[in-house]
C-alpha cells in the first residue's frame, strides 16, 4: 500500500510501499504526482536500482534527456540519461562530477517548457563522526509566493524571467554571496521567458518561479524597476523560513519538483569521504500536457 509520511516541515514526505525497479500503473503515477504537487519533495527509501531502471522510473513522468555538455563524460555505461555525481577517484581519474549543482538553481530552466523534476539515487553517502554529509538544500518557491506582499504580486503578475545561459553569478544580479561558486561558465543559448508567477500544472497553485543561478533579468515591468525587483525577489526567496536541508541515506531515491523549489549541493565532505549519487532529469513535456494529467492525476482525484 502506498503511504506518504510528511516530514513535518514545509517541504517533503517519505513514500513507502513501492519498488521503483518495476513499472508503475497510471493510478500510482497519479498518486506520486499528487504527492509532488502537495509535498514538493518525495523520498523513496530502500530502493535497489540499476541505471536503466532509474532512467525508466523517471521516464514515466516525463522525458529524461541525455546528459550534455561538460557532464556528459560522467554518465552510466550505456545509459546516457544517468549522470554520475561522485568525488571517487580511481587510478587518478575522477569517476563522476564533483561540482555539479553547487550554485542555487533549478534544473532545465533554459528549456522552452520548464523542466519538471529531478530523480536522484544515493549509493554512497559521506559521514564524519556519525553525521551524514553531502546533503541537498532547498528553498520553497510556493511558500515564497504565498508570502509575497500584495503590491509585489501586482507588479509581477505579467512579468517574465529571462534566461539566456550566458551568466551564472554575474555581480549585477547577485545581491548577496549565498549562491556558492562554480567552476564553469555556461554557453549563451536562445533566450527563453518563463512567468515569474507561474501556475503549477499539478497543484494549480502559484509559485515564485525564479532561478537565482541563471535568471538574467525580469521582463514585463518598467525598465527602471527591473534591477530592484529582481534583487527583492531573490532575497525574498532565500529567507531562512523557506529553507530545508535533506540528508541522504544509501538506497534513497529522492524526486523533487523543479517548478516549486530551488536547490544546491552541499560540498562539506573531503576527498576521502566518498559520495556517489546518480542523477536523472525529467522534462516538463508530460506534466504540462492536460491529456497526461487527465489519465493520471485527474483520474486519481476522481476516485478519491
Amino acid at each position: 500500500m502506498l503511504t506518504f509520511e510528511p516530514t513535518g516541515t514545509h517541504l517533503g514526505a517519505t513514500v513507502r510501499g513501492l519498488d521503483l525497479s518495476k513499472p508503475l500503473d497510471a493510478a500510482t503515477i497519479g498518486e506520486i504526482l499528487r504527492g509532488i504537487g502537495k509535498y514538493q519533495l518525495l523520498r523513496f527509501p530502500d530502493q535497489k536500482l540499476d541505471p536503466a531502471q532509474h532512467r525508466d522510473f523517471a521516464a514515466q513522468f516525463g522525458h529524461p534527456p541525455a546528459i550534455r555538455g561538460r557532464l556528459a563524460i560522467f554518465t552510466a555505461p550505456g545509459v546516457a540519461e544517468i549522470n554520475i555525481l561522485s568525488n571517487i577517484v580511481v587510478d587518478g581519474q575522477p569517476t563522476g562530477a564533483t561540482d555539479a549543482g553547487v550554485i542555487w538553481h533549478t534544473d532545465m530552466v533554459h528549456n522552452p517548457t520548464p523542466g519538471f523534476a529531478n530523480a536522484l539515487y544515493a549509493l554512497k553517502v559521506p559521514r564524519r563522526d556519525g553525521k551524514r554529509l553531502g546533503g541537498t538544500e532547498f528553498y520553497n518557491l510556493r511558500a515564497a509566493y504565498v508570502d509575497l506582499p500584495a503590491d509585489i504580486k501586482e507588479k509581477l503578475k505579467d512579468a517574465y524571467g529571462v534566461y539566456t545561459g550566458e551568466n551564472y553569478t554575474s555581480i549585477e544580479r547577485t545581491p548577496f554571496p549565498e549562491y556558492g561558486t562554480n567552476s564553469h561558465k555556461a554557453h549563451k543559448k536562445e533566450p527563453v521567458r518563463h512567468p515569474i508567477l507561474m501556475t503549477h500544472p499539478i497543484s494549480g497553485e502559484k509559485v515564485l518561479y525564479c532561478d537565482p543561478g541563471h535568471v538574467d533579468y525580469i521582463d514585463g515591468v518598467p525598465p527602471g524597476e527591473r534591477d530592484a525587483l529582481l534583487k527583492f525577489v531573490l532575497a525574498h526567496i532565500m529567507q531562512p523560513k523557506f529553507h530545508y536541508v535533506y540528508d541522504w541515506t544509501e538506497g534513497d531515491l529522492m524526486m523533487w519538483d523543479n517548478l516549486s523549489t530551488v536547490h544546491h549541493a552541499v560540498l562539506d565532505f573531503g576527498p576521502d569521504e566518498h559520495r556517489l549519487i546518480w542523477r536523472c532529469q525529467i522534462e516538463g513535456d508530460k506534466v504540462f500536457d492536460p491529456a497526461f494529467l487527465a489519465r493520471t492525476v485527474d483520474a486519481v482525484r476522481a476516485t478519491a
